[in-house]
């Protein structure tokens, strides 16, 4: 039965959930490609062999990436593969993503993503359905929206450093602002646009456990971001 908020988009026929098919937590490891619109940029963080799937427009003064994008106004939006039905996935996937990039919370918003696979797929049902069930969100989703976080994040820092003409290991991010010992500071989306014509790094390092300040948290530092939902279109229902 699928949730009342989309009932009049519910299929006449009901598909049985797909089997699940154990995988690992990680995003698979050959990433993908680029693709320069405008002063925008959009960044897949897919396998190579899928680098011709759709990918989310590119905004003039965005930095824009298949599980988030940064707006010109310093908007985080995270785009959730999985639907949210009271069950927090929306707010558990915008704190992976904003951990990484130092974000100001208050500045998180939340829309559903394309229904696109693989690009959206569920990990933990081989990456082939887009579905929400069986409390996978979070679990295939884990290293994936953390990994978004940390290259927006670097390739944010990469372009402080560039303008301020520093070396890029003296880029602080804190709280969704960028800054230089020198006294010098930008918001993210101050830097959005330069941040888009910066490479994309192929790795990125993630944060150690015991220097969270949201996953995990007992309670957030912040409200929940408000979201905006969107029309589902629904792969499977769960």
């Amino acid at each position: 039965m699928p949730h009342p908020m989309f009932a009049h988009q519910a299929p006449e026929a009901t598909p049985a959930a797909p089997e699940p098919v154990a995988t690992s937590l990680a995003a698979p490891d050959r990433r993908g490609f680029i693709k320069l619109a405008g002063v925008g940029l959009t960044l897949a963080l897919v396998p190579a062999a899928c680098s011709k799937a759709s990918e989310a427009g590119a905004r003039t003064g965005t930095l824009a990436q298949p599980f988030l994008r940064i707006e010109p106004d310093g908007a985080v939006v995270v785009l959730s593969k999985h639907l949210e039905m009271g069950q927090g996935v929306w707010t558990g996937l915008a704190t992976l993503v904003a951990e990484e990039l130092d974000a100001d919370w208050s500045k998180v918003r939340v829309e559903s993503s394309p229904s696109e696979v693989p690009a959206y797929g569920n990990l933990d049902w081989g990456g082939k359905v887009q579905g929400t069930g069986g409390s996978s969100s979070i679990h295939n989703s884990y290293e994936q929206y953390r990994k978004a976080g940390a290259t927006a994040r670097a390739m944010l820092a990469a372009a402080a450093a560039k303008q301020w003409n520093v070396p890029v290991a003296e880029i602080a991010i804190a709280n969704g602002v960028i800054s230089h010992a020198s006294g010098k500071s930008a918001g993210f989306g101050d830097l959005a646009a330069a941040a888009a014509d910066q490479p994309v790094p192929q790795t990125v390092g993630l944060k150690d456990a015991a220097k969270f300040t949201l996953i995990g948290a007992s309670s957030a530092p912040a409200s929940t971001p408000p979201t905006r939902y969107m029309a589902a279109r629904l792969s499977a229902w769960t």
